[in-house]
């Protein structure tokens, strides 16, 4: 009989244990009231990714990280992340005017509203995403209707001189490149990125070449506050294959029947 109370004492504390923790979980978001509140305490329905998250899931860019939001619904037009649609709650071909993708509280989506660039934030740069369903319009903006992401980067590091490198190689002469360099000083710190990604893509006519710089200089105006100024420029060539009837992809998927960026070539077909 001793012990079985015992043993019943023990699941109680590890119980009340299991639900202190909980209770004492604590997410704050930024994205429902444009500053930082317990994501308890907002009636919005709101997901966040975080960078444990994303490095467990092996992502190694933004669109991927992107892809572990339930709600967001990733489409890459050409493969190379340089034309993307972010879709909430099924918003279909208005999405790249409804839905606002932010990067540190700052529109990201491009004014002419064509898709998104995903190409000039690595993973290892992200804290965490916020993705808010549903309007935003009061907060953000007409393009905010059908959602909001807000993908906030990691802070400046605390060292005087950082950096890293990275490179990748893949199928189809598919080469990526990311480097990024920062000074930081007890007054201000400067910092640049760059990425490099080419690739010959899959099928005929589909090459793909972007190059993108990141340049920025901040104030530390005290222990909590930052003046930053951001300079950011992009390079991209890239070619679209067009589409295939069934009975022509059947018959070879990697062919191409139109290239924009050659008026004088127009069919091609592998006999």
């Amino acid at each position: 009989m001793k012990k079985r109370i015992t043993a019943l004492l023990f699941l109680a504390l590890g119980f009340a244990v299991s639900a202190e923790e909980i209770l004492n979980m604590k997410t704050v978001s930024v994205i429902a009231a444009r500053e930082a509140t317990d994501i308890r305490a907002t009636p919005k329905n709101i997901s966040v990714v975080t960078s444990e998250e994303i490095e467990k899931s092996g992502a190694s860019n933004l669109a991927q990280a992107l892809k572990l939001l339930p709600e967001v619904d990733v489409r890459d037009y050409n493969g190379t992340g340089r034309m993307t649609s972010l879709d909430i709650r099924g918003q279909g071909e208005t999405s790249t005017n409804n839905v606002l993708l932010l990067i540190d509280g700052i529109p990201h989506s491009p004014i002419d509203m064509s898709g998104n660039d995903l190409n000039s934030i690595s993973a290892e740069t992200i804290e965490r995403i916020e993705a808010m369903p549903g309007t935003g319009g009061v907060l953000y903006g007409d393009r905010a209707v059908g959602g909001v992401i807000n993908v906030i980067t990691k802070p400046n590091e605390k060292k005087l001189v950082s950096g890293n490198l990275k490179f990748e190689a893949g199928s189809y002469n598919t080469f990526k490149t990311a480097g990024k360099v920062m000074l930081n000083t007890r007054g201000f710190y400067i910092g640049t990125e760059m990425s490099g990604n080419s690739t010959d893509g899959y099928r005929d006519h589909s090459d793909a070449k972007s190059n993108f710089v990141n340049v920025k200089y901040g104030v530390y105006l005290d222990s909590k506050s930052t003046l930053e100024f951001r300079y950011a420029e992009r390079d991209d060539d890239y070619e679209m294959p067009g589409a295939l009837y069934y009975d022509e992809m059947k018959k070879d998927r990697e062919q191409a029947l139109y290239n924009s960026y050659n008026p004088d070539w127009t069919i091609s077909r592998k006999e």
